[in-house]
């Protein structure tokens, strides 16, 4: 008769850690991270700084906004707080078409030449 040696601790702690990773249910991981945005200022007496933008050597505009077209406050563009990774934010993420509506708020008099980065 042939008998089987006991299976060793850790190959029973493996087999049920993956019992137990089988029965948990994936979730949305929605995250909502920032954009990166370049534009020109038409004016050339207008400051960067008043869009929360940074000027960089070329004259050029960049910030980061969320989708909703707002300057990034924080680190990510959850309505309310995120996890570390930006994601599962509280009420979701800001929402919208980022370029339409910086473009909208701030008018084709006094920005132009905007993209993402």
């Amino acid at each position: 008769m042939l008998f089987l040696s006991p299976l060793p601790q850790w190959l029973l702690l493996w087999l049920g850690l993956g019992t137990l990773l089988q029965q948990l249910r994936p979730t949305d991981g929605v995250c909502c991270p920032s954009r990166a945005i370049a534009f020109q200022l038409i004016d050339r007496e207008d400051d960067c700084r008043l869009y929360d933008a940074k000027q960089s050597q070329n004259g050029i505009c960049t910030m980061s906004i969320c989708d909703d077209g707002t300057a990034v406050r924080g680190t990510y563009c959850g309505k309310g707080p995120c996890n570390i990774f930006g994601c599962n934010c509280e009420n979701g993420c800001r929402k919208g078409n980022p370029l339409q509506i910086f473009q909208d708020y701030f008018g084709d008099y006094h920005i132009r030449q905007l993209h993402f980065v």
